[in-house]
C-alpha cells in the first residue's frame, strides 16, 4: 500500500498547476517501478488532496464573487472531483510507465466512498487543513472575506491553513469492488483524498456528507482490509522529526509503535500534517501490518535502501 501525499504532489514552492502535478506524479510513479513491476505482489496506490481541494474551494468562492447565483458545490462532491483528477493522473502515469518498459499489468481506478459517523466530534471542531499555507495576516483576510475557519498548524510564519471537518473513517464502502481486482493482480488506485465521505441513511443505503477525510487514516483501513504487508507514506519531508522546524529538530530513522505513541502524547506531531500519518501507521501495525515507511515522494529508492526515511515497526 503506497500513499502519495497531496502536499508532495503539489510542492510547497510550486503554484500547483495541472502541468506541475502531472510532472510530479510521473516522477513519483517512476520511483515506484520496483513495486509496479513485481507481479507477484498486489499493489494499491492512494493519494492526498489537501492542496487540490483548497484550490477548488477557492475557485468556487472567486466564481461566486462574479455571479452570486452560481450553485454551491458540496464539499463531498469536490472530494470526488479531486479523487478523479489526481486518480486519472496516477493511473495514466502507471499505464505509460508499464508501456514504456514493455510490461503489461492491468490498472484500475476506483472511486471510493468511505463510511463516517455523522455525530463525529470533528464536525463541531474542524481539524483538517486544506489548501495553501498563509501568514496570519492573510489568514485573517480569508476569515473576513470567506468566513473560513483558519488555524495555525505549523511554527513557520506562513503556518496558517483553512480547516474543515475531518471525521474518522470507519469502513470502505467499495470493499467488495476492490477485493477481486487485488486478487486478480491489478494495480488498484483507490481512496484518493481519503475517499468521498458518506453516512448511513435512516432506512437504507448511504448519502454524502460535507467533509474531507484524512487520506492517511483511510490508507490504514485499506491496507488492513486487504492485508497489506507494508504501508508506505510518501510526503514532502525525508523523515519524521521531533521538534520539527526548530533549532532542536531531531530526525528519526526508526520508530516503534510504543515510541510513536509516546511522541504523539508529548505533542511532537502537529494535527493535520505528521500526526495522522503516525496514527495511521500505528493503526496499520496494530491491525496486523508488518512495517511502515514515511519518506519524501522522490526519495523512496534511497529509503528502501536504508539511506533515508523513517521506518515504523511494532517493537
Amino acid at each position: 500500500m503506497i500513499a502519495l501525499g497531496g502536499n508532495a504532489i503539489k510542492r510547497k514552492d510550486e503554484k500547483g498547476s495541472f502541468w506541475q502535478e502531472r510532472k510530479n506524479i510521473k516522477k513519483a510513479v517512476a520511483g515506484l517501478w520496483p513495486q509496479i513491476k513485481d507481479k507477484s505482489r498486489s499493489l494499491i496506490i492512494t493519494h492526498g488532496n489537501g492542496p487540490q481541494i483548497g484550490r477548488l474551494l477557492l475557485m468556487q468562492e472567486q466564481a461566486r464573487k462574479l455571479d452570486k447565483n452560481l450553485p454551491v458545490i458540496p464539499l463531498d462532491i469536490m472530494d470526488a472531483w479531486s479523487q478523479g483528477e489526481l486518480g486519472v493522473l496516477v493511473q495514466g502515469a502507471v499505464i505509460n510507465l508499464l508501456a514504456s518498459r514493455n510490461l503489461h499489468r492491468p490498472v484500475a481506478l476506483i472511486h471510493v466512498r468511505v463510511l463516517v459517523d455523522k455525530s463525529d466530534p470533528d464536525f463541531l471542531d474542524p481539524s483538517k487543513p486544506i489548501g495553501e499555507f498563509y501568514t496570519e495576516e492573510k489568514a485573517k483576510e480569508k476569515i473576513k472575506d470567506y468566513g473560513w475557519i483558519m488555524k495555525k498548524i505549523s511554527p513557520d510564519p506562513d503556518g496558517w491553513r483553512r480547516v474543515v471537518a475531518s471525521p474518522r473513517p470507519l469502513k470502505i464502502i467499495e470493499e467488495e469492488t476492490i477485493e477481486p481486482l487485488v486478487k486478480a493482480g491489478y494495480i488498484v488506485i483507490a481512496g484518493g483524498g481519503g475517499g468521498t465521505p458518506a453516512v448511513k441513511k435512516s432506512k437504507f443505503g448511504f448519502r454524502g456528507i460535507e467533509a474531507v477525510i484524512d487520506k492517511d487514516l483511510t490508507s490504514a483501513i485499506i491496507a488492513s482490509t486487504f492485508e497489506a504487508e507494508m504501508l508506505i507514506t510518501l510526503t514532502d519531508v525525508e523523515r519524521v522529526y521531533l521538534n520539527f522546524g526548530t533549532a532542536n529538530q531531531i530526525s528519526l530513522d526508526r520508530l516503534t509503535v510504543g515510541q510513536a505513541k509516546k511522541y504523539l502524547k508529548e505533542g511532537h506531531f502537529p494535527p493535520g500534517t505528521m500526526r495522522p500519518k503516525i496514527e495511521a501507521h500505528i493503526q496499520f501495525l496494530e491491525n496486523g501490518g508488518k512495517k511502515g515507511l514515511i519518506t519524501d515522494l522522490f526519495k523512496l529508492k534511497e529509503a528502501l535502501a536504508g539511506k533515508t526515511g523513517t521506518w515504523i515497526v511494532k517493537n
